[in-house]
């Protein structure tokens, strides 16, 4: 289980594409499929390849594992085309594994298919509720697509599971902030930050909310700060319906 867990940041993990590597043998090209080293994209790809062309992936729980590594290493390297479909197979060999779901959803949610995204995290939710990358997934699925209810109980449970879900601290102050909760949502917002003070999100939240408490000077502060940090970061509020 905790080898799955690492899919959830394998998009960060993995590196640019290199050169390909000699060709190996398919044993040798399994164990670097399944293997803990995912800073080489394209040697990923090659060896989770000939993983899965090879039929020396064994077992079918095997296989969807190869597919998923490869679709985390497809989406490393920027071919989301390619990655989808290899989402997709491994939940077609395991569709009860609730990180498979999750992987999906999260890529979905990527590309903008927010029921489809939700469909994916509810999914794994109902095979296996422990997982707070559910969660928080199905929280900014519902957010987007105008639930802010459903998404503010999504997010809690995700703390819930885990106190130190930075995700989830975001999600319930943007929440917070569409409902009007400013206070509480700056407490979001600082929770996030005591864990990474660089989370421009968190930054030109807490900064919305600051100018709507009065706060005028500290909240513009707050996001012009953000926006130095990250351009987009804007746009992100915008999609949400909050502007300044």
């Amino acid at each position: 289980m905790a080898f799955v867990r690492t899919l959830f940041v394998a998009g960060v993990l993995l590196c640019a594409l290199a050169p390909a590597a000699e060709a190996q043998s398919p044993r040798t090209q399994r164990a670097i499929c399944f293997g803990n080293d995912r800073s080489d994209a394209a040697r990923i790809i090659e060896a989770c390849t000939s993983t899965i062309t090879s039929g020396i992936a064994g077992t079918p729980a095997n296989l969807a594992y190869a597919y998923a590594i490869r679709a985390a290493a497809h989406w490393s390297a920027g071919d989301l085309d390619r990655a989808g479909p290899d989402y997709d197979r491994a939940v077609e060999i395991a569709p009860d594994y609730a990180p498979f779901r999750i992987n999906r959803g999260s890529f979905r949610r990527l590309r903008g298919d927010y029921a489809g995204a939700l469909e994916d995290y509810d999914a794994a939710i109902s095979s296996d509720d422990d997982y707070p990358e559910a969660f928080s997934g199905r929280g900014i699925a519902r957010a987007r697509l105008r639930d802010p209810d459903g998404a503010l109980s999504a997010f809690e449970q995700a703390i819930r599971l885990d106190g130190q879900h930075t995700r989830a601290y975001l999600g319930r102050g943007l929440i917070r902030l569409l409902r009007g909760e400013h206070a509480a949502a700056i407490g979001d917002f600082e929770t996030a930050l005591a864990q990474d003070a660089r989370l421009a999100f968190a930054i030109y939240g807490r900064g919305i909310a600051r100018i709507r408490l009065g706060e005028t000077e500290a909240g513009r502060a707050d996001i012009e700060a953000a926006v130095a940090l990250q351009q987009g970061v804007a746009a992100e509020f915008e999609n949400y319906g909050i502007a300044r």
